[in-house]
This record gives structure tokens, sequence and C-alpha cells, in this order.
């Protein structure tokens, strides 16, 4: 295995992943909808999504390539805080039996995210876990 695939599988494990629902807007990098997404977000989820702190899953009406760069805006719930990053489609493709809004999927990594929107977001995620296991488990810090 190469030095560059196992740095790359440890980077795509090194955050937890969970189900969330936020407000997301996504377009290829040099759109012309491309800037300012994040003011156009709505202020209400609209996608359900497999979230990480390197990059995510979700299911889209338009498809995309993998290798393809997209500008992408999220909302998170119930802060409202706005995340703007350059993603790469590493995954792609369509679902047999979807509804026409979300008839293809997408797994997109994180390229371009500040080191403070990164910090946020896996805060974030951090609270949905412990907000999905409460009552279950304690979690130790």
């Amino acid at each position: 295995m190469s030095s560059n695939l196992a740095f790359k599988q440890q980077e795509k494990r090194s955050f937890r992943r969970v189900s969330d629902a936020i407000a997301l807007e996504v377009c290829p990098e040099q759109d012309d909808r491309a800037v300012n997404m994040a003011e156009r977000l709505p202020i209400h989820p609209t996608h359900v999504v497999s979230l990480s702190g390197s990059g995510m899953r979700f299911y889209h009406s338009e498809p995309y390539e993998v290798g393809e760069r997209l500008q992408t805006a999220v909302r998170l719930f119930p802060s409202g805080q706005c995340l703007e990053v350059v993603a790469e489609v590493v995954n792609a493709g369509e679902s047999p039996g979807a509804t026409k809004t979300l008839r293809y999927f997408t797994g997109i990594a994180f390229r371009d995210m500040s080191e403070e929107d990164q910090k946020r977001l896996v805060a974030h995620l951090d609270g949905v876990a412990a907000k999905a296991f409460s009552g279950v488990v304690k979690l130790v810090k």
C-alpha cells in the first residue's frame, strides 16, 4: 500500500461520522452560484447527510463526477452556524428507485476548510453524538 493511500485511509477515519439534518447548497467550484452561498442557505434543514470532520455523503438532484471540485455551504442546527468549504467528489452514483430530487448520491472530502471551521464542525459532531447517546451510555472524555 502506498504511503499516500495509507494516509488518506487514516485521515478518512480520524473523525466521528454522524447522521445529521443540515441546510446544504452545492455547485461546481467555478459556477457563478458559488459566490456567497451561505447567505442563501435556508434557516431549516434541507438534507439528512452522513457528516464527519473530513467530508460528507448526501443525496442530491444533480449528478457529480468523481474528482470534480464543489463549492459547498452548510448550515448546522440548532446553532445556525454556516460553513463554506471547497470539497472534492470522492464517490458518486445513481440511487435506483430514488425520487427525482434525491436521485444521486455524492461523497465529498473537504479540501479547503479553515482550522476554525473544522474545530466548529468537530464540536458540532461531538454534540450530535452526545445527544444521540444521552441516557444510553455515559461518554468518557
